[in-house]
């Protein structure tokens, strides 16, 4: 095993081919020694490098099984001498393998980032819900648009009610200063709020939000 081999000797260099790991090591006065580990079942697909990894993956325990007494670097060897007496039809179905192989691989790597983030949503979404069941203020998230959207939507007269989801109507320069100074004031004071609250739950220091938030539940839950 590879773990007995570090115990005999020094790692002098190690490769991955084929979802199998090879490492070579050395023991002064002895001749080197190469050990395999597989790499992690875990994965859905094991990605290989190209179609010779392909071929070596399908064919590597094959040769070893019909040669018990070759070593895993003559083992190797075989493999490569098959390989180089492959036609071309056998080389181009190789090369289609191992691009399904690849657009497989892609895939699950794909779904499996959508899931941690999925995940990732989650949890800070839970935090926070936390956070507020424990008097955890607004956050400072207000634009000067949501004040426009709640201005409109309150029914004051001689302004057309907006829609939520609807394209940004054309507001005046002027109009849109005034919402911007009163957004940056609203959450200047959500701000300092979030803050005083932090401190009162022994939070201190000039943290984001979501820090906050992410320390608290720590401390609490």
């Amino acid at each position: 095993s590879s773990a007995l081999a570090a115990a005999n000797g020094i790692r002098v260099c190690a490769r991955q081919v084929a979802g199998i790991s090879w490492q070579l090591y050395k023991k002064p006065g002895q001749a080197h020694l190469l050990s395999k580990t597989l790499s992690s079942l875990e994965q859905p697909v094991i990605k290989p490098v190209n179609h010779y990894a392909v071929f070596v993956k399908s064919n590597f325990a094959k040769v070893r099984s019909e040669n018990p007494g070759l070593t895993p670097a003559a083992a190797m060897a075989e493999v490569a001498r098959i390989y180089k007496q492959l036609d071309e039809a056998e080389l181009a179905k190789l090369k289609e393998e191992a691009a399904a192989l690849k657009s497989q691989s892609a895939a699950v790597e794909s779904s499996a980032d959508a899931s941690a983030k999925e995940a990732a949503k989650k949890a800070r979404r839970k935090m926070q819900l936390f956070a507020r069941r424990h008097g955890m203020p607004a956050l400072a998230n207000v634009s000067w648009y949501s004040l426009l959207f709640a201005e409109r939507t309150s029914g004051q007269k001689g302004k057309k009610p907006l829609v939520a989801g609807q394209a940004q109507p054309t507001v005046p320069e002027e109009e849109r200063e005034r919402l911007r100074q009163r957004a940056a004031q609203v959450n200047a004071e959500r701000s300092a709020e979030l803050k005083r609250w932090a401190e009162s739950h022994g939070i201190s220091g000039q943290l984001r939000p979501s820090t906050i938030v992410r320390k608290f539940y720590k401390k609490y839950a």
